[in-house]
C-alpha cells in the first residue's frame, strides 16, 4: 500500500511549471465529437465506391492478425472479434484471425505488433490510456510507448468514474473529506485507470489518501468496496454503468472536465477545481480520448494505412456493426487521422506531465 496527501496550492504550483504549455481550447476542441457519418444515404456512398478501385483490396487473399492484449471474453476481445467478423464483408478473400496475447498488464499485445513485419497485417486493439499511463511509471522498460505506433482508428472511449458501494455512507465528494482519515482507494495498479486518474482526483480535491494496490480486476476491486475494505474505486463509465445497473455501486464523480453522458447528474472534477487544475484534467481527458486504439507497426507503408482507413470507414458506418457496439455504452469510433493529430498534441506534454505527477506521488 502507498499513501499520500497533497494540498491544492502545492499541487497547482507543481502543475503550473509542468503543464504551462497546454492550450486548453485547442486540445479540447479536437475530439469533442466522434466520427461523423455523412448525411448522404449509405446506398449512394456504396454506389460511388464500387465504381472505383478500393484501397482495401490490398487485404484480398491475405491473413490479417488481430491481436487482443487481454484474455478471451472481455470487452476488447468482443470488439476485436466483431471487427474480424465484418472484414470479409468488405474485402473478399481476406482471412482475419484473432490472437489473444494477455499478460504484462496489456503490454504483450502491442509488443507482438512491435516485433511483427511492418506490412499492416498484424494489428492490435490496445488500451491507449492504460499504455500511456504505464509508460509514465519508473519501472516501465519497454522499447516503445503507445505513441510510437501507427494509429489506425478508435472504437471506444470512456470517462473514469469514482464509485463507492451502493450502501456506503459516502454520498458525495464532500463526504470523503469528512471522514477525518485517509481515504482508501482500491486500485489495480498505478498504470491503470484506477491509478493516475484517482491520484489526480485526490490531489486536486485535497483528499488525504492511501492506495490499496494489487486487485486483479474490476470485480475484485468492487467486491472490496462492498466488503468495506476500501472506500473508492475509479473505473470507466461503461463498467460503472454495468455494476450500477446491477445495484452494487454508486458513482460520485466523473474524473473529467465534463460529465459522463451515462451519468448526467453526477458532477465532473472539472467543475470543482480552479482553472490551473483544469489544465491537467484536460490533458488526461485527451489521453483518454485515444480510447481503444487499433494500432499497427510504425513503419507500415502509407498505402496500407490508406487501405485500413478505407476498410474501417466501411465497418464503422455498417448499421449492424454499430448496433452491436453501441450495446457496450462506449462506442465512439474515429479514424486514424484524428488519432494522429491528438497524439501530436499530447506527446510534447508527457515529460512535464510525468514530472508534475512525481512531485505529488514520488512512487511514480
Amino acid at each position: 500500500m502507498s499513501e499520500g496527501k497533497v494540498g491544492r496550492r502545492d499541487f497547482l504550483k507543481y502543475l503550473s511549471t509542468g503543464i504551462g504549455g497546454l492550450v486548453v481550447g485547442g486540445v479540447l476542441g479536437y475530439l469533442t465529437s466522434s466520427y461523423t457519418i455523412t448525411t448522404t444515404p449509405v446506398t449512394e456512398v456504396k454506389t460511388t465506391i464500387t465504381q472505383t478501385v478500393k484501397p482495401a483490396r490490398y487485404f484480398e487473399g491475405k491473413t490479417i492478425e488481430l491481436v487482443v492484449p487481454f484474455s478471451p471474453g472481455g470487452g476488447y476481445d468482443l470488439t476485436t472479434r466483431s471487427l474480424a467478423n465484418y472484414i470479409p464483408k468488405y474485402v473478399k478473400g481476406a482471412t482475419p484471425v484473432v490472437l489473444n496475447k494477455p499478460g504484462a498488464e496489456g503490454l504483450l499485445g502491442p509488443a507482438y505488433v512491435w516485433n511483427s513485419k511492418p506490412d499492416g497485417l498484424t494489428v492490435c486493439l490496445a488500451s491507449a490510456a492504460f499504455n500511456a499511463y504505464a509508460s509514465l511509471l519508473k519501472e516501465y522498460n519497454q522499447p516503445f510507448t503507445i505513441f510510437d505506433f501507427l494509429p489506425l482508428g478508435r472504437t471506444t472511449w470512456v470517462i473514469e468514474m469514482a464509485v463507492v458501494a451502493k450502501d456506503s455512507p459516502i454520498k458525495t465528494v464532500e463526504d470523503l473529506k469528512k471522514l477525518n482519515r485517509q481515504v482508501k482507494f482500491a486500485s489495480l495498479g498505478m498504470g491503470d485507470e484506477s491509478g493516475i486518474p484517482a491520484l489526480l482526483m485526490a490531489s486536486l480535491l485535497e483528499i488525504p489518501f492511501i492506495f490499496v494496490l494489487g486487485y486483479k480486476g474490476s470485480g475484485e476491486a468492487i467486491s472490496s468496496l462492498i466488503r468495506g475494505d476500501t472506500d473508492v474505486y475509479v473505473v470507466s463509465d461503461a463498467t460503472t454503468y454495468n455494476y450500477w445497473s446491477a445495484g452494487s455501486i454508486r458513482p460520485i464523480l466523473a474524473i473529467s472536465m465534463n460529465r459522463s453522458k451515462l451519468f448526467p447528474n453526477v458532477p465532473a472534477l472539472g467543475e470543482l477545481v480552479p482553472k490551473e487544475g483544469q489544465r491537467l484534467i484536460t490533458l488526461k481527458d485527451n489521453i483518454d480520448k485515444l480510447g481503444s486504439l487499433l494500432i499497427a507497426h510504425p513503419k507500415t507503408p502509407s498505402e496500407v494505412y490508406d487501405a485500413w482507413q478505407d476498410l474501417l470507414k466501411d465497418i464503422f458506418v455498417d448499421a449492424d456493426f454499430r448496433e452491436e457496439q453501441e450495446k457496450i455504452k462506449s462506442f465512439k469510433p474515429a479514424l486514424g487521422d484524428k488519432m494522429k493529430q491528438l497524439i501530436e498534441e499530447i506527446k510534447p506534454l508527457l515529460p512535464e506531465f510525468k514530472e508534475a505527477l512525481k512531485k505529488i506521488y514520488p512512487e511514480l
